[in-house]
């Protein structure tokens, strides 16, 4: 017998059904049937983005069969689920799910099956229910070609067991009536190109968020060998350490052709804890539960309480905090947190408290003894999950961070803890905590401010409110709405545990060498550091004896020590608590490498090009000035430099960038000495030619005005357009007229446009306008050189660039004039004339030069993070034969890159009579890359030649250890990133930042992280070296 399931009746109640399917099987001894059209359902992860999805009509979720995904980058069946009933307690059915994927266009191919083998009982009486799930994290768009597709299931499921004596060998099908289900969609992009590429192999991530992906290819048909280049910038067949996303594969075999693959690395749902409590009816009942209910990552949960259980549910609670590991079937793990009380004691009804306006100023980070919370901007965020045990009498370090999106201001934080646990913090003594930030300078991204809170003796014991208050400016009070800040709530518990022992630790922080001014002595060379001290059951301050000179200090801020002579060597010394002389902490300390060395002062110099500032009068090159940047670098120098140029004397630090000038152009050249400030005799020379006037009368003079009202969360970070490659900052207008591109009537020129993101990133239009006919104007359409609407990047995204052409008329008039690049926020396109609301403008000169005729040679070069790509255009001429792509470190020493013919066009594409060639640098060398592009005749003689040149710079790497960590701090190995400025970001698993730290100038080889109270789990860090993008690393904590 078979028996298939389509109800045309989606509604109803599901009890009459069940009655319904029962009696159809009543003369039977073990009925069983499907529970209702509702009883199948998938979860289905969309582009990223996880929903449920009934197979058939069913009003309760999305609909699966004849649903349109779309056009999709990522789809992946997470979860299925099949509910039966039975009318015995046999198990008497299995469930298999069965899917197939094709073309719209082409005959389906035969079905693929995936058992549901995780059984959940429940129901009772006369009909049982069965719920059988797997968690496929099924990649239906693996190996697919771009194109339009369907997705067709059904289910089925096996009935064996001997009815009543009478063996039973049934199926029973959920197929739509025998049509079975389908929905549809799109892919953009797939498998292309002349080769055919598969996977052997592919490890999705055990974990969400991990970065433990990988995937082996293999190519099915060209010449052997084949190599392989992945978009993240991977080699070889086999790309690792993958995160969850699309990545795309080129193979090209030995005689040149490719093909492309799309290869998808999905990742499981986060892993939350989902804990709820049950408070304990009186304070002496030990009454109160707790319950984890775990919900994604991979089923198959176990359990670590604080308390020592290692079940989902523990019971027989007293009042007080309980924490909970959750631990998936794949390792990963998720921690939750309960607060006990006692039913009617704990106070509620707090007055309410928000900012008003916390997008620029907001809090970050709270850390108090184990609560170490990590938080994104939000008017009032309700953290009473978050709970942490005080003691009675007890004195606790606080740190709060608070984050800056650009613009910094005074900071006034205030802590109100509810001590009397009336439900109010009017109290004076309620006020915990009281500091002060002053405002640091423009673009910190973070403050830091930290100090003691002193739990009274007489606090009431339990569990009650901490609020904590941001404001900018003045000091919040704790039931105002704050115009700008933010208001966060946390749960203390108070306990009594009488007096707590005191203990007291030190760490030693900040040292540095001073060489006293004779940077060739190193015998009075001197250092200093400092000393950070914590302490539990402490008193107020702490006091120690040093060389004879006694030093005191507070706990938890740093105290500096010295200058101390090097030369005397290693020593220690003992800290005492002031209220407790046995409560003490030794410190040793070792004298750092003098910092005087007898290798003679030596010092170089390097300039930028000059740029022409036309001084406000644009028909008068007499007044032109130029400006250039000088940076100058030395070993065994000073703190700064000194010159005089044009009779002006002028000084500087080493390794900085500082603008000299501006000088007259009329006056000429500069040629000038750099000396070292101490010593005179230390010097280098530097020459930098005056530019060409920029006041030609041309450009129509005074264009109209355009500048942003709020450049500073998204802004033009770089624009490059021929021989101007500028890069620039946060400003509501940018005048770089003084840069001029060269350009030619009737030519096409590649364009980059570069927007910067402060966190969040947005949707932005771009438009760029030439003055063509210099009516000093941009109101004519053709003056539109070129416009984009630039999706938004992920969050997070620094900078993301876009692409283009600038095609100049051959109308254009010829000299220079004026161009104009907008960035709006949002998908309208800006006017030339407009204050934008958020975004930037910018202004630069560009040079129309007469329309030649085209060159049969065109190079060019593009950096990516880890290589260089070269792309060139080969136009035929009469006597050439071949083409030849070289490469050099030096410009004198080339190497080849690629050679090919220009009769064999199957080689690389053709366009209008042209050969388009690219070639990947795999190992540029630091600083200038030279490659040219030559055309030879049939001996080898060359014809004609281009070249080109790009500064290049690795993106450093660094290490971190131990990984994983499971002690009070780890170490970031920065040996390749030092002299630089260096940000530091941490994220956890959700994204949440939970530590910043900016180095300004790195010196040593390692920077430790402390990481006591963070949970247990993956960490992404990421170093910001100064004007490179970030480089990342997973950290994973584990103390079990």
């Amino acid at each position: 017998m078979k028996v298939t399931m389509n109800p045309k009746s989606p509604g109803g109640s599901l009890l009459p059904l069940l009655l319904t399917l029962f009696s159809f099987q009543q003369a039977a001894a073990c009925g069983y049937a499907y529970v209702s059209n509702c009883s199948t359902t998938m979860n289905i992860g969309v582009d990223g983005a996880v929903s449920g999805y009934q197979v058939s009509t069913c009003p309760y979720l999305t609909v699966f069969n004849n649903h349109d995904f779309g056009t999709v980058n990522s789809l992946n069946i997470t979860e299925i689920k099949s509910i039966t009933w039975e009318s015995c307690d046999n198990n008497v059915m299995n469930a298999t799910f069965h899917y197939r994927i094709y073309e719209q266009s082409a005959t389906p191919g035969a079905f693929l099956s995936i058992d549901l083998n995780n059984l959940t009982l429940g129901g009772g009486g006369a009909y049982r229910l069965k719920t059988r799930e797997a968690f496929p994290n099924l990649n239906l768009l693996a190996g697919l070609n771009a194109g339009n597709y369907f997705i067709e299931i059904y289910l089925d499921s096996e009935v064996n067991f001997n009815n009543g004596g009478s063996p039973v060998d049934d199926v029973i099908t959920h197929n739509n009536g025998g049509s079975n289900y389908k929905a549809t969609f799109s892919i953009s992009s797939g498998q292309s190109g002349s080769l055919t590429l598969a996977v052997v192999s592919q490890q999705n991530l055990s974990c969400n968020g991990d970065s433990n992906g990988s995937a082996t290819v293999t190519t099915t048909n060209g010449v052997a060998p084949y190599t392989y280049a992945w978009s993240n910038g991977q080699t070889g067949d086999t790309a690792s350490n993958l995160s969850a996303g699309t990545y795309s594969v080129t193979s090209t075999d030995n005689e040149g052709s490719t093909g492309s693959f799309n290869v998808i690395i999905s990742q499981p749902n986060p892993l939350l804890a989902n804990v709820s409590s049950v408070n304990e009816t009186s304070a002496s009942a030990n009454n109160g539960s707790a319950t984890a209910s775990p919900s994604g990552g991979t089923p198959g949960y176990s359990y670590n309480w604080s308390n020592g259980s290692t079940t989902a549910t523990i019971t027989g609670l007293d009042s007080g905090v309980y924490n909970v590991t959750v631990t998936d079937n794949n390792g990963c793990t998720a921690v939750g947190t309960a607060v006990i009380a006692v039913s009617g004691t704990t106070p509620g009804n707090y007055c309410p408290s928000e900012g008003d306006f916390p997008w620029v100023d907001w809090i970050t980070n709270v850390n108090l003894n184990t609560i170490d919370n990590a938080s994104g901007k939000s008017k009032y965020s309700d953290f009473t999950s978050t709970a942490t045990d005080l003691d009675l009498g007890v004195s606790y370090l606080l740190n709060i961070e608070n984050g800056f999106s650009w613009q910094t201001y005074d900071e006034y934080f205030k802590v109100w803890i509810d001590y009397n646990r009336n439900g109010t913090f009017d109290e004076p003594g309620e006020v915990a905590f009281s500091g002060i930030l002053n405002a640091p300078p423009l673009g910190t991204p973070t403050g830091l401010t930290s100090g003691t809170i002193n739990i009274p003796a007489t606090a009431d014991e339990g569990t009650t409110r901490m609020r904590v208050a941001i404001k900018r400016g003045a000091y919040a009070t704790p039931c105002e709405t704050i115009p700008f800040g933010e208001v966060e709530d946390y749960t203390i518990n108070l306990v009594n545990n009488g007096p707590v022992p005191c203990s007291i630790s030190s760490s030693l922080s900040s040292m540095t060498c001073d060489d006293n001014g004779t940077n060739l002595d190193p015998n009075d060379d001197t250092f200093q550091f400092s000393i950070l001290v914590n302490g539990q059951g402490t008193s107020a301050g702490w006091t120690t004896t040093v060389n004879g000179q006694d030093v005191t200090g507070s706990y938890g801020t740093a105290t500096s020590f010295g200058p101390y002579d090097i030369s005397a060597g290693a020593f220690s010394f003992t800290i005492y608590d002031s209220g407790d002389s046995t409560c003490t902490a030794a410190q040793s300390i070792t004298p750092p490498l003098p910092c005087s060395t007898v290798t003679p002062c030596s010092i170089s110099a390097t300039t930028t090009s000059p740029v022409c500032h036309d001084n406000g009068t644009p028909n008068d090159p007499a007044d032109d000035t130029y400006t250039f940047d000088l940076t100058v670098t030395g070993t065994n120098t000073s703190a700064g430099w000194t010159t005089t140029i044009l009779g002006a004397a002028q000084s500087g630090p080493y390794g900085t960038a500082t603008l000299m000038g501006p000088y007259p152009i009329n006056q000429g050249d500069v040629n000038a000495t750099i000396a070292d400030g101490n010593d005179p005799a230390c010097t280098t020379n530097i020459s930098v030619t005056a530019p060409s006037t920029c006041s030609n009368g041309s450009g129509g003079g005074n264009y109209c005005a355009s500048t942003s009202s709020f450049p500073w969360h998204d802004w033009i970070a770089g624009v490059m357009l021929e021989n101007v490659d500028n890069t620039s900052t946060k400003t509501p207008y940018g005048d770089f007229t003084g840069l001029t591109a060269n350009l030619a009537a009737g030519g096409s020129f590649p364009i980059a446009l570069t927007s910067g993101f402060s966190w969040f990133t947005y949707d932005e239009s771009w438009v760029v306008w030439i003055d063509y006919n210099q009516d000093g104007t941009f109101q004519e359409p053709g003056e539109i050189a070129f416009s984009l609407n630039e999706p938004a990047p992920p969050n997070g995204t620094l900078s993301h660039t876009v692409n283009g052409t600038v095609n100049v008329p051959a109308t254009a008039l010829i000299g220079p004039t004026r161009m104009r690049v907008s960035m709006l926020r949002g998908n309208t396109a800006p006017g030339p004339c407009e204050t934008l609301a958020f975004g930037e403008v910018e202004d630069y000169t560009v040079n129309i030069a007469p329309q030649v005729a085209p060159s049969p040679l065109l190079i060019n070069a593009s950096p990516e993070l880890e290589s260089i790509d070269v792309y060139a255009t080969v136009k035929p001429v009469p006597g050439a034969v071949g083409w030849q792509l070289e490469k050099s470190n030096n410009n004198t020493d080339f190497e080849i890159l690629g050679t090919g013919s220009l009769f064999a066009p199957q080689e690389s594409p053709w366009t209008e009579g042209a050969h388009l060639v690219k070639a990947v640098d795999y190992s540029p060398a630091d600083g200038e890359n030279y490659y040219r592009i030559v055309l030879t005749d049939e001996d080898g003689a060359v014809i004609s030649r281009s070249s080109t040149a790009l500064e290049f710079e690795h993106i450093p790497v660094f290490e971190i250890f131990p990984n994983p960590a499971s002690g009070a701090s780890f170490s970031i190995e920065l040996s390749d990133i030092k002299s630089k400025n260096l940000r530091i970001e941490i994220y956890n698993q959700l994204g949440q930042p939970i530590y910043r730290k900016v180095i300004e100038e790195v010196d040593s080889d390692a920077y430790q992280v402390p990481i006591a109270g963070w949970r247990d789990g993956m960490y992404h860090i990421f170093l910001k070296p100064e004007g490179r993008r970030a480089v990342s690393k997973q950290l994973m904590v584990s103390r079990l």
